[in-house]
């Protein structure tokens, strides 16, 4: 389940050193447009954040904990308009 993987992950950055992880972390799908120099520039930055402080931010921006919307949503009377961006 997402909880299950957030919670490995925030485990991960507890516990680990910061930059295994975020190696790891830039290998998911989600960043596959990245190419490997991007990767490692975002590593490098990254690097300086506490691991401890990433575990906590997952944790409570976990997708697993927002409310799912939708049916909400489709029974506005209103049109429903939103941008995103293309990497978004």
């Amino acid at each position: 389940s997402r909880l299950h993987n957030d919670q490995k992950w925030a485990l991960r950055f507890e516990s680990e050193p910061l930059e295994r992880v975020l190696s790891d972390w830039y290998q998911q799908a989600v960043f596959s447009s990245l190419n490997h120099e991007q990767r490692q520039t975002l590593i490098a930055k990254r690097s300086a954040n506490l691991g401890s402080a990433i575990a906590n931010m997952l944790m409570a921006t976990s997708l697993a904990k927002q409310a799912y919307l939708l049916p909400a949503l489709q029974q506005q009377r209103i049109p429903i308009y939103y941008v995103c961006g293309a990497k978004d």
